[in-house]
């Protein structure tokens, strides 16, 4: 966590020399003031921008805009000058308390499997950072982490250097003390960078000076915070919704007589083609039918649901002959109509009412003179005139 820390107040020197929204050195500083917590979740499930979104919408705005530089950076201090002696115990392997004299150019650790190789690097680590770097990978406390097994405690290690001034033990500063320690794997691995990928080559390189936790914590980061924030006021959007279905009905509404006429104008059109002069109403009552009266949809539904009559003794010859009958009957028909249409003009009926009353006449006269009288000239044109009626009926 230390690293991460020293690493987010370089960050946030670097910020402040950068033109940048005051809003985001707002949202910086908001991290530096909860990045423990932050840092202990990560991008998945947005566990991080759960947590972020609460903090920036309750403290964001009253957050400062200028940084302040780290207390610990700020302060002067001295050169460490050279190391000269490490006391450790009871710390991690070591039970009783043990001096490391580190006076020379070069010193050499060396021993066997549990002699306690890496508790002297971890002690060197706290004294000179303040933390150790595998506590923190395990999300161990670095306080258990630290104590003897058997002796369940331990005493910090005490590094001493030496200057022109004499001997003073060397103050934990991770910020100041951090790349003096470099790992032999970290080594190892960088030697075949080249092989790697641009993104296990930056993991290497981040590996290598240190700043894995740091590189963790920046990608522990989602790209944005909008799913977890109420941009929109679900109140407004709901509104928006029902105004834009409020338009689409007044639109509907102001369309209605217009629809209706265009549908009245088709009615015409169609009762016009079934029937001219009819109106639509009385050309669906002919073809739905009435209560009253049935129409003629049902009726040729009716007979084509019904069962067709048995045929006995018809054959093609039969109804061709049948038809043909049919057809000459037809034209005589229309032959005799039309003559009896063109003599029809002819008949005065005035005339052939005074011939009926002369015959009426004539025929009492013949009655009462006998057979040999002599028939008067009037009484034989008014029986031609009957006669040639009675030809034309």
């Amino acid at each position: 966590m230390a690293s991460i820390q020293s690493e987010y107040h370089r960050f946030l020197t670097y910020l402040s020399q950068r033109e940048v929204h005051d809003d985001v050195r707002r949202l910086a500083l908001l991290v530096l003031n909860h990045l423990e917590p932050l840092a202990a979740v990560g991008a998945a499930r947005r566990g991080r921008s759960t947590r972020l979104a609460p903090l920036a919408i309750a403290h964001l705005a009253q957050m400062p805009v200028a940084y302040e530089e780290n207390p610990r950076e700020a302060d002067a201090v001295s050169e460490l000058g050279r190391l000269h002696q490490l006391q450790v115990g009871p710390f991690r392997g070591f039970m009783r308390p043990e001096a490391f004299d580190l006076s020379h150019d070069i010193t050499l650790v060396y021993g066997a499997n549990g002699t306690g190789k890496s508790s002297f690097f971890e002690a060197l680590e706290v004294a000179m950072l303040g933390s150790i770097s595998e506590a923190q990978v395990k999300r161990l406390d670095q306080r258990q982490y630290c104590n003897n097994a058997r002796l369940r405690r331990h005493i910090p290690p005490v590094l001493s250097s030496r200057d022109a001034d004499g001997d003073r033990v060397v103050q934990p500063d991770e910020a100041k003390y951090r790349f003096c320690f470099i790992e032999k794997n970290r080594l190892d691995d960088f030697a075949r960078i080249a092989a790697r990928t641009p993104g296990d080559q930056r993991q290497l390189i981040a590996t290598l000076f240190g700043m894995e936790q740091f590189a963790e914590f920046v990608r522990g980061f989602n790209p944005s915070l909008d799913q977890d924030l109420m941009l929109v006021g679900a109140q407004a959007s709901q509104l928006t919704l029902r105004r834009l279905q409020l338009s689409s009905s007044e639109q509907g509404i102001a369309a209605y007589p217009q629809r209706i006429a265009g549908i009245e104008e088709q009615e015409c059109l169609l009762a016009q083609r079934m029937s001219p002069g009819s109106t639509y109403l009385s050309c669906v009552e002919w073809l739905l039918g009435t209560p009253q009266k049935q129409g003629r949809l049902p009726y040729v539904q009716a007979q084509l649901n019904a069962v067709s009559p048995t045929v006995h003794g018809i054959n093609r010859d039969r109804l061709l002959a049948l038809l043909t009958d049919s057809y000459r009957a037809q034209d005589l028909w229309n032959e005799a109509s039309g003559q009896l249409s063109a003599r029809a003009s002819e008949v005065s009926y005035a005339k052939l009412y005074e011939a009926v009353l002369a015959l009426a006449e004539g025929a009492t006269t013949a009655q009462h003179a006998g057979p040999g009288w002599p028939r008067s000239p009037k009484i034989l044109s008014r029986r031609r005139a009957l006669a040639s009626s009675n030809s034309l009926n």
